[in-house]
């Protein structure tokens, strides 16, 4: 086993492995070569999974990883065992939710003692490094001198997690779409913070899910107040901190309730679920606050997070200089000394900068002030402040980037992109959306299977269900966006690919990772949002788009089947099923079906389809027809246009109206939605 004694992490992809590659720990990537290692040495796997951007996994390796000590004793007594979890997420959502079984936190790092059978047994998160070093030594005591304990712990562990992976509670939803609704409503005002915006307390992470769900409460029911909870939480993290005003973008999350200091990471999904809830919320309100946002964080990721290939990048780190957020935050007296008297006041008048800072060592996270206004970060005078401190702080050393391309990432933001481009009419993001699609496409699509990561030209590890999922929800937008269909016919080979690889046919529902993947200790449902939407919730609501595109009852029913796998759940417990709920609303709303039928190079073929676009219309499908070449989609098959104008075809419900060559004629068709009480 010599070949096991040393640090085997330099050949990895992964940002994460590779910065743990000079460790005196032995790491090993997960694999068959770990496991069967500590099986020959009859010794535990000391399992840490983490990402690359995670400030406390920086921490835990200089405190321990780092420390001759701490490797002495894993390398003698344990298999070490570095997992990503973003290319892992099926191994990660097993360990966690064990950890969590155990009665603790979960979080990152996470630090699981799993047999050589993978049982867990012992987990946490971070652990300084002289608790770590006591844990150590009784683990390795207890698993020399009390096996049967180890075991029976495994075994309990490994019960606990079994019963978790079964459908809610046995019992099939006999909620209405009306009754989740209402119980989202309730629960949401129940959880809302009037003054701050955003649901609880400290910590605050971005809500985008929820306040999409808010958004289409608002459409269904004409109650203000889901549009005033939605409104004031969009708002306000816009004015906070948690937001880049110099450079666009969203923080991962507040650690305070007024959204002022965030931990300073950028995700990817998180910029492009936001940069989609405020696309929506213009739509929905016409406030030029929302478009503003949208596009300045696709800019930053247009700018910072997009290779040569048009795939997009994962993160940036918190961390700059061995600090969290120096690369970010300003001291007043940096900004006196680098803007101009004048330009400074002006600044200092909308920003709630001061000498004495918000944030560690006298540094400013830049915020508005509370009486400022939005607008006000348009004044000459601050516009010209904001653009000499985004050039400043462009020459100082910059956060790490996470370069990998993730799929299922990379399907959220196509979709980000791809209505942004529509909505406010601007091709770079339509064009960007295009080229990502390609490029995943064509790097990580192999031979009907789905690869979930890219880097340094290296794809590996096979997809799990949110890279189908949201893929396939990316690919769907870009079609309504861009009216090329080859991105939908895509979206339908993709869904193929994930019913057959990942459904369950007997209880129905999706399973997260194929049945194939070796080494994992149970096959789980994923229905409960967490930091992104619900990969099955969000096949849901894919497969109801497409039945109505493919005009196919047997995905409505697979639909119908996944939101009713999550039982009375979503009820009793709406704040984690949004994603669910808004896929329980389409099912049961008269869902509109609109077909442009006209040629797409004509101006009022683009004028007809941007002014359904700058509508809100969640619960709406959009084909094409007449586009230069025959569909191939059945919605729109049959429809042409009328005396050579742009015609549009909309259905409501079971009612087909007169084609019309007017887009307000069209718009006016679309104010008959099903109205809710709440």
């Amino acid at each position: 086993m010599n070949e096991t004694r040393k640090n085997m992490l330099g050949t990895e992809q992964s940002p994460y492995l590779r910065q743990h590659a000079g460790n005196p720990v032995w790491w090993q990537p997960w694999g068959k070569d770990a496991f069967s290692a500590a099986v020959a040495r009859d010794v535990p796997i000391f399992l840490s999974i983490g990402y690359s951007t995670c400030h406390w996994c920086h921490v835990m390796e200089k405190e321990s990883f780092e420390n001759e000590e701490v490797a002495a004793i894993l390398n003698r007594s344990f298999i070490a065992v570095k997992v990503d979890r973003e290319e892992h997420p099926d191994v990660d959502h097993i360990y966690m939710a064990a950890v969590q079984a155990m009665g603790q936190r979960g979080g990152w790092p996470l630090t699981v003692i799993l047999t050589p059978g993978l049982r867990p047994f012992f987990g946490g998160t971070y652990f300084p490094r002289h608790i770590l070093l006591n844990l150590l030594e009784e683990i390795d005591r207890l698993w020399r001198e009390e096996r049967p304990r180890v075991d029976a712990i495994g075994d309990e562990v490994l019960y606990a997690l079994k019963r978790m992976a079964l459908p809610a509670d046995g019992t099939a939803s006999r909620s209405t779409a009306e009754d989740l609704l209402r119980a989202a409503f309730h629960r949401a005002r129940d959880d809302f913070d009037p003054v701050n915006g955003g649901f609880g307390s400290a910590p605050k992470f971005p809500p985008s899910t929820l306040v999409r769900l808010l958004l289409r409460i608002y459409r269904r029911t004409g109650d203000q107040e889901a549009l005033r909870m939605a409104e004031t939480t969009l708002s306000a993290m816009a004015r906070g901190g948690i937001y880049d005003h110099l450079a666009g973008g969203f923080a991962r999350y507040s650690t305070d309730e007024q959204w002022l200091i965030p931990h300073f990471e950028k995700m990817l999904y998180d910029n492009a679920l936001l940069a989609a809830v405020y696309t929506e919320a213009f739509c929905a309100s016409g406030n030029a606050l929302y478009e503003n946002v949208a596009r300045e964080t696709l800019d930053y990721v247009l700018l910072e997070m997009t290779s040569s290939d048009g795939g997009f990048y994962s993160a940036e780190d918190a961390d700059s200089e061995g600090k969290e957020g120096k690369f970010y935050v300003w001291t007043d007296e940096e900004l006196r000394s680098v803007l101009p008297a004048g330009d400074y006041r002006a600044f200092a008048e909308v920003y709630a900068i001061s000498s004495a800072g918000n944030f560690e060592a006298g540094a400013n996270v830049l915020s508005l002030r509370s009486g400022a206004a939005w607008e006000d970060r348009y004044r000459p005078e601050v516009l010209r402040a904001r653009n000499a401190l985004r050039n400043m702080r462009a020459l100082r050393p910059r956060p790490l980037k996470d370069d990998k391309v993730l799929t299922a990432w990379n399907g959220l933001m196509i979709g980000s992109m791809a209505r942004a481009g529509r909505s406010f009419g601007d091709s770079r993001y339509l064009d960007a959306a295009a080229r990502a699609a390609a490029f995943v496409r064509g790097a990580l699509w192999r031979e009907g299977i789905l690869l979930r990561r890219h880097r340094a030209g290296d794809a590996r590890h096979p997809g799990t269900l949110d890279d189908y999922a949201y893929m396939v929800d990316g690919l769907i937008s870009l079609y309504e966006a861009s009216a090329d269909e080859e991105w939908l016919l895509w979206a339908i080979d993709l869904q193929k690919a994930q019913d057959r690889i990942f459904a369950d046919e007997a209880r129905g529902g999706y399973y997260y990772a194929s049945g194939d993947t070796p080494d994992l200790l149970v096959r789980t449902k994923e229905l409960t949002d967490g930091a992104i939407p619900s990969a099955g919730a969000v096949s849901a609501l894919n497969c109801l788009k497409l039945h109505r595109y493919l005009q196919d009852d047997a995905y409505r029913d697979r639909a119908a089947d996944v939101v009713a796998a999550a039982g009375e759940m979503p009820l009793r417990y709406p704040g984690s099923f949004s994603q669910l709920i808004i896929a329980a609303d389409f099912l049961s709303d008269d869902v509109v079906e609109i077909t442009v039928a006209g040629r797409n190079d004509s101006m009022e073929f683009n004028d007809a389809v941007s002014r359904l676009s700058a509508r809100f219309l969640p619960n709406t499908v959009i084909a094409y027809a007449g586009t230069g070449t025959p569909t191939a989609i059945p919605l729109a098959a049959g429809k042409a246009q009328i005396k050579r104008k742009t015609t549009l075809y909309v259905c409501t419900g079971s009612e087909c109206h007169a084609p019309v060559t007017e887009p307000g004629q069209a718009l006016a068709l679309l104010e008959s939605v099903k109205q809710y009480k709440l």
